[in-house]
């Protein structure tokens, strides 16, 4: 006899299904070795199996010996996805080219307050005398590309003391680029932006996070999207608090649509069922 049970009525528990060192080579096939020999020790059937989220690696998700490749060989209904977090980084990636290259001036001007103990020091003196809630800028690295929203919100709020660095220091070409005005919108959009791709991130971490819940949460930032959208269209930058501030160019205007359009296209994917609280489960009863 088999008995349907909709997701919604269960309560979900996150455990841990075995730990396994890899000691030679860590390719698909020897990821799936271990577990289907977990598999077959325990008695687990593959049949019982509703799906598997990898990271990106090819070892996980090549076409002809990934593990999850090698998965569906045991169960074909499986659905399989990768890095839940990953799309919200990939959104941080198709800034404009413009936008882009502001980004990148904020990063290079960061490095350059960060790029030696004594300007580091220089430079919390100044924000000091000018009574500056912040005192340091973070460095920033390619690695944990999201960091960049924690460093951008602070030379936002440390702008003044900043653009007042670079004169002291005789950088007047890297100084004039950034107090221009066109620099200073953008900054304060990309501050926005991502600040809350950040809080998107923090929302998809933690303990017991399921591909139930991150379905859920990736909606809502979805329909968020779609109001930013169309709130901008209409002028309306609320949602926006430091471009509000500052906002007058239209130019930016289109910009940040075409990149909240951008990003609405990568998180609104069409690999996941449509609603996975509604997943249901055929449970052979014995």
């Amino acid at each position: 006899m088999k008995q349907n049970v909709a997701l919604r009525t269960l309560n979900t528990y996150q455990e841990l299904l075995f730990s396994e060192p890899l000691k030679t080579t860590t390719n698909g096939a020897d990821v799936f070795q271990a577990v289907s020999q977990f598999f077959e020790v325990n008695g687990l059937m593959w049949e019982k199996l509703v799906g598997v989220c990898t990271d990106g690696a090819p070892a996980m998700l090549g076409s002809r010996s990934g593990f999850v490749k090698m998965v569906k060989s045991k169960n074909p209904s499986i659905f399989a996805m990768h890095c839940v977090i990953y799309r919200q980084a990939l959104v941080a990636k198709t800034l404009p080219d413009d936008l882009r290259d502001d980004l990148n001036f904020a990063v290079e001007v960061v490095n350059y307050v960060k790029s030696s103990a004594l300007n580091a020091r220089l430079f919390a003196a100044l924000c000091e005398s000018l009574n500056a809630d912040h005192m340091a800028l973070l460095y920033h690295t390619e690695v944990r590309w999201l960091s960049i929203g924690n460093i951008l919100g602070l030379i936002y709020e440390l702008r003044e003391a900043v653009a007042e660095f670079l004169e002291q220091r005789g950088r007047r070409t890297m100084c004039r680029a950034f107090k221009s005005e066109h620099f200073q919108l953008s900054l304060a959009y990309l501050a926005d932006i991502f600040e809350a791709l950040n809080s998107l991130n923090l929302k998809l971490q933690g303990a017991n996070a399921n591909v139930m819940a991150h379905y859920d949460i990736v909606q809502s930032f979805i329909a968020k999207i779609c109001l930013w959208l169309k709130q901008v269209e209409k002028g309306n930058l609320t949602w926006f608090s430091r471009l509000n501030e500052l906002f007058s160019d239209k130019y930016l205007k289109r910009k940040i649509k075409g990149h909240l359009r951008e990003a609405y296209k990568i998180f609104n994917v069409e690999d996941l069922p449509h609603d996975l609280q509604e997943l249901q489960f055929n449970i052979e009863l014995h």
